[in-house]
């Protein structure tokens, strides 16, 4: 496949989340180029393939670690309903443009969970953050 090709079926998303551990907003980038997938918040990255239907990781990292790594609060079947949307995406039945506000949802979701839920602010908790 060539270049330009690729660039056209490239997908890039952002989404905002709340971090108790440094109390501001980090942009997670979520880059969708045909099958492979990448969640990149600052040096941290995870990968995935879609094969057959699913979600491989290739990464040792996952959404879910690099979210913990900032105390975020992870919201019960966080990992269905996102990949649920990537797969929406890479299979066309969500367009593009919508993509985003769908993310935005998710996001939404994610951070009202997130600040409903005060991290534990003592110094033993502190020293575990």
């Amino acid at each position: 496949m060539d270049i330009k090709k690729r660039e056209r079926n490239m997908k890039v998303l952002k989404m905002d989340l709340f971090s108790p551990r440094w109390g501001h907003e980090d942009e997670y980038k979520i880059t969708i180029n045909e099958n492979n997938i990448e969640i990149n918040m600052s040096q941290r990255i995870a990968k995935y393939k879609y094969i057959d239907g699913e979600f491989k990781n290739i990464s040792h990292e996952s959404l879910e670690t690099i979210m913990r790594n900032d105390n975020i609060s992870i919201p019960e079947n966080l990992n269905y309903f996102f990949f649920e949307l990537i797969k929406s995406i890479i299979e066309n039945e969500i367009m593009e443009e919508d993509s985003q506000l769908e993310l935005k949802e998710l996001e939404n979701w994610i951070n009202c969970n997130t600040k409903a839920c005060k991290f534990p602010n003592t110094d033993y908790w502190r020293s575990k953050a």
